[in-house]
């Protein structure tokens, strides 16, 4: 639920700079691997 409402916000933010399409898929693409990265050290020190 959080993550979407992180991805909604940086979605509505972007577009109200006056980003490009592309950029703001990139950047969103780019949270979503650096989660992805974030959540996999946490699992790696809790084993």
């Amino acid at each position: 639920m959080i993550g979407a409402l992180i991805m909604a916000v940086l979605r509505n933010g972007s577009q109200q700079m006056g980003w490009p399409t592309y950029f703001q898929e990139i950047i969103i693409g780019l949270v979503i691997i650096v989660a992805v990265f974030v959540d996999r050290l946490r699992q790696g020190k809790q084993t």
